[in-house]
């Protein structure tokens, strides 16, 4: 099934009879019509009054990935995702060209719906080039929708362009462990880049990222921060503890004894109980 068609099924499930009725004529007004980039940014604009804001569940296969659930979705955004699969079917321009209209002529929430869908959109990576440029927006929303949940930048993002993208998920408090494929994409600069964000920050007497340690690799960094990263384990928040534990399951299988020793320390004291499963996953993990 492809995701045209799963996409409707799911907004059929989950929004009302009447919202459905408005969307499938739209679709058909859009197949149909002999000018459908006019009713298609009729349908669009038009989207949230008519289908709602709600939550939607769906599952999809994304750039030939196995099935993922997505649930961060809502009815207005599925159905404009939908309604641009609709024009792309049936306009006879360019992808790129296509895309680069839709995102231009939209409202911040009508692009942030084809960033959020740019994996079903564009799975070959036609319009990579204003993809990425896309992340230099001064929009909290249209970066996240680009950034988290997404696993187009991983996919297919420069190397230079997805630590760019790390770094201002950073510097904007949103949590990396929300970036999909992180893990795939590490590399040493990267790992410097986040090092040295730490340094900066603590230079200043300002608090880092708990969630920066996700980003990076022990290995490239000079030793010294391999001990922040096991401070982490016992510090007083509770979310430096929780991604120092998630980091340090992705480290390499050799781990000192003193690190050791704080790990299980920390793992027979600890009372937030999603510490408590990330400490006991990593103890598991490298059989400590």
């Amino acid at each position: 099934m492809n995701h045209y068609n799963r996409l409707y099924q799911a907004l059929a499930q989950q929004c009302s009879e009447a919202a459905i009725e408005w969307l499938k004529q739209a679709l058909n007004a859009i197949a149909s019509e002999s000018d459908p980039t006019a009713k298609h940014q009729i349908a669009s604009a038009m989207a949230k009054r008519k289908v709602g804001d709600q939550a939607v569940t769906l599952t999809l296969e994304l750039m030939g990935e196995e099935p993922r659930e997505i649930c961060h979705w809502s009815s207005a955004d599925c159905s404009r995702i939908l309604l641009n699969l609709a024009l792309i079917d049936t306009s006879d321009k360019p992808l790129t060209s296509l895309l680069s209209e839709i995102y231009a002529q939209g409202d911040e929430r009508e692009r942030a719906a084809l960033l959020m869908g740019i994996p079903v959109l564009d799975p070959d990576a036609q319009w990579l080039v204003e993809a990425e440029d896309c992340c230099r927006t001064n929009s909290l929303l249209l970066f996240s929708a680009m950034v988290m949940h997404n696993p187009y930048p991983a996919r297919h993002f420069s190397s230079r362009a997805f630590n760019q993208l790390v770094l201002k998920a950073l510097f904007l408090g949103l949590d990396i462990a929300h970036i999909e494929d992180l893990q795939a994409r590490y590399n040493s600069e990267l790992s410097v880049m986040c090092a040295d964000y730490i340094d900066e920050r603590m230079a200043a007497n300002r608090d880092y990222p708990a969630s920066i340690w996700l980003a990076m690799r022990l290995r490239d960094c000079r030793p010294g921060t391999a001990n922040l990263l096991a401070d982490c384990l016992t510090a007083q928040d509770v979310g430096k503890r929780y991604y120092a534990a998630l980091a340090l399951q992705h480290e390499p299988d050799e781990q000192t004894e003193a690190l050791q020793k704080i790990i299980k320390q920390q793992a027979e004291q600890e009372t937030d109980p999603e510490v408590q499963a990330a400490l006991t996953k990593l103890i598991e993990s490298k059989r400590l």
